[in-house]
Order: C-alpha cells, then sequence, then structure tokens
C-alpha cells in the first residue's frame, strides 16, 4: 500500500513499532521514503501530516488505547487533515455476536466431539481475537476528540468465515453455498474503511 502511494508520487513517511528488514532493500527497487520505529500510544513528534493511515491495527487497543489512538491521530494532523483507518475486523453487531459467540463454540464442540469418537488426537487453540466496536461507536468516539466523520466503504464478505472449518468446507466443496454466505457475510464485512477529517482545534 505505501510503495503503492510513493510511485504515484506521494510523500509519505512509514511507521511502525520496529522497522523491517526490507526497508533499506525495498529502497533500491523503489523510490527513497522514510520508515521510522514509532509507537504512537506511548510517544509524540512534532510533525504534523495531512493524511494518516492505518490499516489492521486497532481491533487489538482496549477502549483507554482506543481513545489515545484518536487522541494521538488528532495532534498528528493538521487541520482539516484526513484520518483513514480499517479496524482489523467485523463489527460488533448481533451477526458477529451469534458468530462469535455461539456458532463458532458449537462447531468446535461438534469437531471435537466427532474426533473423539473417532478416537483422533486433535488440538484446539485459543488465542485472543482482539476487540470488537460497532461502527456507531467508532464514529460517535472520533467526534468525541475533534474528528468529523466523513465516508465508510464496506468489503470482503468472507474473510470471518475462514475462522470456521465446516463453513470452509462446504464452499470449496458445494459452490452455490458461497453465494449464501457472500449474503450473509454482508451483514458483518470484514473490512471497513472509515474516512474522518480533523476539525479546527479552536471549536473542537
Amino acid at each position: 500500500t505505501e510503495l503503492s502511494l510513493i510511485n504515484n508520487g506521494y510523500s509519505i513517511v512509514c511507521s511502525d513499532l520496529d522497522v523491517p528488514n526490507c526497508y533499506d532493500q525495498s529502497k533500491k527497487i523503489f523510490k527513497d521514503y522514510k520508515y521510522i520505529k514509532f509507537d504512537i500510544l506511548n510517544e509524540s513528534m512534532s510533525q504534523k501530516f495531512n493524511s494518516i493511515v492505518c490499516f489492521g491495527v486497532i481491533y487489538a487497543f482496549n477502549q483507554n488505547e482506543l481513545n489515545n489512538f484518536f487522541k494521538k491521530n488528532f495532534l498528528l494532523l493538521e487541520t482539516g487533515g484526513t484520518l483513514i483507518f480499517d479496524p482489523g475486523g467485523a463489527e460488533d453487531n448481533v451477526f458477529s455476536l451469534f458468530y462469535d459467540k455461539m456458532y463458532l463454540p458449537f462447531e468446535n464442540f461438534l469437531i471435537s466431539f466427532f474426533l473423539k469418537f473417532l478416537k483422533k488426537k486433535y488440538y484446539l487453540y485459543k488465542k485472543h481475537q482482539g476487540y470488537r466496536s460497532s461502527n456507531k461507536e467508532l464514529v460517535k468516539l472520533a467526534r468525541e476528540y475533534g474528528f468529523k466523520f466523513i465516508d465508510i466503504e464496506k468489503s470482503d464478505y468472507y474473510e470471518e468465515f475462514n475462522r470456521s472449518k465446516l463453513i470452509n468446507f462446504l464452499m470449496k466443496n458445494i459452490p452455490i453455498t458461497k453465494v449464501f454466505f457472500g449474503i450473509f457475510g454482508r451483514l458483518f464485512p470484514y473490512i471497513r474503511i472509515f474516512k474522518f477529517e480533523k476539525l479546527d482545534e479552536k471549536n473542537n
């Protein structure tokens, strides 16, 4: 994403918790660009930006960290600047709640029961999937920190179903089922790209 922006004439600064090993090599292929080690939750900088893009990160933030995310981005942006981000997961709504809390646990139970019956070994891995937020919650929070909501784009109606062994099997082996799950997936799309504009600090 960043290298594409460079090729289209944008001046950009990339940041992450660590500078990737490929940075020096990529500069030999693409135009020179700046990559810095920066933790937005705990660090500050004096430089101002006219746009900030953040993809697939804030799902890992708890409420306090999410508040800090908006606060820090407000300080980093010029007045009228643009904040674009994808939370990194589906919206917190009744459909994602059903899928997370009811369907997936039930599917895991059935698969483990079946494997036990066949006396086969199996492993069940549990990990924190991050935090979900509704679209309204994110818009409301952003407004509290001085941002105006501009737009939202939604896409990828299948990614959430990759967490299900059974649904994956059905979509790969019975093509018509992919049509059904594609329709259902529109109720909680995996990608939600928000666009906000920073308001004048004097009016915030």
